[in-house]
């Protein structure tokens, strides 16, 4: 279910910029839902995009892993601030504005928005290319296609967001599945080498949880 946005009980408030949405994410996303209805929905998105950060440390000593990782989640939450903040803008509007007037300077920042995320998307996928991260920076590559063909569909503010939202959590599944991906083949690569199953470096949580395990079974 998408988070969709109620427009008719927002509190008019001072705008955001996009440049302090790409440099604070965070910071962003907070000022607007605080001035936007309570959405249970979105707050649902941003605590995904968060818990999602949280896998970043897993396997410590995989540092490539951790900085992908990382950098990813602060794409994805630099994308959601970037559609909360045209939301925002075509909500709340612009003082002294005709109807005619709000239409247009929310198209205006719609425009804008897309052309952001657009660009850190692209701007990332391209950075990575010749990296170690080049297979996380290929899955954003095939999310920014997505985007780009969600918004060429889309017609009007409320589409777009639906669009937003879908890649904002493409990016933080590709996340974690990228984490995991990595997890579990250094995981798997340990047990063969040991001849027995072995904890990983998170293996001890599930022990401790009582989760199913056989560390100390032989395998030939």
């Amino acid at each position: 279910v998408r988070p969709w946005i109620g427009v008719g009980t927002v509190v008019a408030s001072a705008l955001i910029g996009s440049p302090e949405c790409v440099k604070d994410a965070s910071n962003c996303i907070h000022t607007i839902t605080a001035d936007l209805v309570r959405n249970e929905a979105i707050e649902d998105l941003v605590g995904f995009v968060n818990e999602t950060q949280l896998t970043c440390g897993v396997t410590p000593s995989a540092k490539i892993v951790t900085w992908g990782c990382k950098k990813v989640s602060k794409l994805a939450l630099q994308v959601l601030a970037e559609g909360l903040r045209f939301v925002h803008a075509c909500a709340v509007g612009k003082e002294g504005l005709d109807a005619a007037g709000r239409h247009d300077f929310c198209e205006e920042s719609l425009t804008t928005s897309y052309t952001v995320i657009q660009r850190l998307m692209s701007q990332f996928s391209h950075t990575q290319r010749s990296t170690p991260l080049k297979d996380l920076g290929e899955e954003v590559q095939k999310i920014e296609i997505d985007l780009t063909d969600g918004i060429l569909k889309s017609r009007g503010f409320q589409p777009m967001w639906g669009v937003v939202v879908d890649t904002t959590q493409k990016l933080a599944q590709a996340v974690r599945w990228y984490v995991w991906r990595t997890n579990h083949f250094l995981w798997l690569t340990e047990t063969l080498h040991e001849g027995k199953v072995v904890n990983g470096e998170w293996g001890k949580i599930h022990q401790e949880d009582g989760g199913a395990h056989d560390s100390d079974t032989l395998h030939p």
